[in-house]
């Protein structure tokens, strides 16, 4: 908290909001740095009662692993993030959500931007832009602690082990509900 704070508030004074808007995301989804950063836009649904983020894998945007493709829900805060960013790539005429960091070295730039930031008021080395992941994974485990199949779902992992693995999915519905209890 004591790193993130000053972080947000300088990103929030920033008349750009670019950088703001994805650290809101990933703060509040887990997601991983470049699977935002390689959203299009018409991977983004908002005008839906659940409001998600369609992960997947395409031509140029590889992903960890099979359990990575997922519908990723969206709560208030980075739902607002991300109209916001939507609404200005629209007006732009950009396929991407981050157009700005699309392309060779794009999404490192991105993380080498924010990681610039969080420097500033942190000496500690492991404080990164992927720390917002990690952050999120503590959450879910504080305050989903029973249903660690919809955890893992929302973070892009194997559901659960063994057997049960090879079987169906977690629901939308689901990870909604663990996503409102994690994010409030």
């Amino acid at each position: 908290d004591h790193v993130l704070a000053p972080v947000e508030v300088e990103l929030e004074k920033r008349e750009d909001q670019i950088l703001s808007q994805f650290w809101t995301i990933l703060k509040y989804t887990g997601a991983r740095p470049s699977e935002i950063s390689m959203l299009l836009a018409n991977e983004v649904h908002v005008d839906t009662n659940m409001p998600y983020l369609e992960i997947k894998r395409r031509v140029g945007h590889r992903l960890k692993n099979q359990y990575s493709i997922r519908d990723l829900p969206l709560t208030k805060t980075p739902l607002a993030a991300v109209k916001a960013r939507l609404q200005m790539a629209l007006a732009n005429g950009d396929n991407h959500l981050f157009e700005k960091f699309v392309g060779i070295n794009g999404a490192s730039n991105l993380s080498m931007q924010l990681n610039g930031v969080i420097d500033k008021y942190t000496s500690e080395k492991r404080h990164t832009v992927y720390s917002l992941r990690h952050n999120h994974e503590d959450w879910c485990r504080e305050r989903l602690p029973e249903n660690i199949e919809v955890r893992n779902a929302i973070h892009g992992r194997t559901y659960s082990q063994g057997e049960t693995a090879r079987y169906g999915s977690v629901k939308l519905e689901w990870m909604y509900a663990g996503m409102v209890k994690i994010n409030g």
